[in-house]
């Protein structure tokens, strides 16, 4: 078959070329019309899926014994206390939530977390929680706050948390907010019987403490990782009778252990010396049935010997001074006068020392403790 002329050709091509580029600038056009995504659809686009944001790390916890008590000061007695009290504990964003959200930086990834179905009304929390599905537990069905669970003094979602919480993937974490204080949180399950049922429940290993996340809506928390798991950490303990007790109730921890939550597994066994039981003497027993210089001696435990200090400081994160007075030499404490309720009922003969002594819960007889435990 014969080729047609080469100016022919030539044509056929010319108008190909032209046509490719006409196609090319309008589309190129075209693209260059869409109008960006503003600012607050890129936010809810991100936060769509966003992954839980928070990642906590406390390294101490405190356990006040007293329980069955009414009428009390709710800022002196607590039943369980957790703090990040040194360098590298506290809050920090998850390794996840910074990698999905990127460079977006700390104003817009703050305001991204109340965007977030997962993370939107987030509380940090501690409470005593049972193993079997990581509610909260609270005989009776009381779920209040302050009794059965405690939340930090301000929520995680807020510009006075979040901003402060450090930006990348480092280890660094904070645990001071400011005007809202170091990470201490306090739970009171002091009155009635819950203090001993929440023990009894742990020494059977049906509950642990818990040191997660509530929601504002939910106290027992956002969407859990998996069906009867938690975000955050959890404090197994166990409790023993103080020595000189040979039948009665058990006051002392003895042992705690951290878990992941997440997935039930084992951190690490913290650290429960009997050199940090702190024993709780009746005002009126001061100095009477039992010597607990602090509450005879005023300003005492503000003048700590030489290396007392830090243990002093750390007390106090949990026993403050207008509330307690504290004899770091013979490890005791002391309500100051004024302070509404204490652990023994009025004029039971409290058994704080002894060998082999007996007491009973519902006497009011047994020795009750104040015990620290540190990762």
């Amino acid at each position: 078959m014969s080729q047609p002329p080469l100016r022919l050709r030539m044509g056929h091509l010319k108008h190909f070329v032209i046509i490719t580029v006409l196609f090319a600038i309008t589309l190129f056009g075209f693209q260059n019309c869409a109008q960006p995504l503003s600012e607050e659809d890129e936010i809810s686009s991100i936060a769509a899926n966003a992954p839980f944001a928070f990642d906590i790390q406390m390294d101490t916890v405190a356990h006040m014994s007293c329980g069955n008590m009414s009428g009390y000061d709710r800022d002196a007695y607590f039943s369980f206390a957790a703090g990040a009290l040194n360098p590298g504990s506290g809050l920090k964003y998850s390794a996840a939530y910074m990698n999905h959200t990127g460079g977006i930086g700390a104003a817009r990834r703050q305001l991204l977390l109340d965007e977030s179905p997962l993370n939107s009304g987030a509380e940090l929390q501690i409470g005593v929680r049972r193993i079997t599905d990581y509610n909260i537990f609270s005989p009776g069905g009381s779920n209040v706050e302050g009794f059965a669970y405690a939340n930090y003094a301000a929520g995680l979602t807020t510009p006075e948390v979040a901003l402060s919480l450090p930006e990348g993937l480092g280890s660094a974490r904070t645990n001071n907010f400011g005007a809202l204080g170091s990470l201490v949180i306090k739970n009171d399950l002091v009155q009635s019987n819950f203090s001993s049922l929440s023990r009894s429940e742990m020494i059977g290993s049906q509950a642990l403490l818990a040191i997660g996340y509530g929601n504002n809506s939910n106290p027992n928390g956002p969407v859990r990782p998996t069906a009867n798991r938690a975000y955050g950490r959890g404090i197994a303990m166990n409790f023993q009778r103080a020595p000189h007790i040979s039948s009665g109730e058990a006051t002392q921890v003895s042992q705690a252990i951290e878990y992941n939550t997440e997935n039930g597994n084992p951190i690490g066994a913290w650290s429960c010396p009997s050199t940090s039981r702190y024993l709780i003497v009746r005002n009126s027993d001061a100095g009477v049935n039992f010597t607990c210089g602090a509450n005879l001696i005023p300003g005492v435990e503000e003048n700590p010997s030489v290396g007392q200090e830090a243990e002093l400081a750390e007390l106090r994160k949990f026993l403050p001074v207008s509330k307690w007075g504290i004899d770091l030499n013979r490890k005791c404490i002391v309500p100051k006068n004024g302070v509404a309720g204490n652990c023994y009922g009025g004029s039971n003969s409290v058994r704080y020392t002894g060998v082999n002594q007996t007491c009973s819960g519902a006497l009011g007889n047994c020795p009750h403790y104040v015990s620290i435990c540190k990762r």
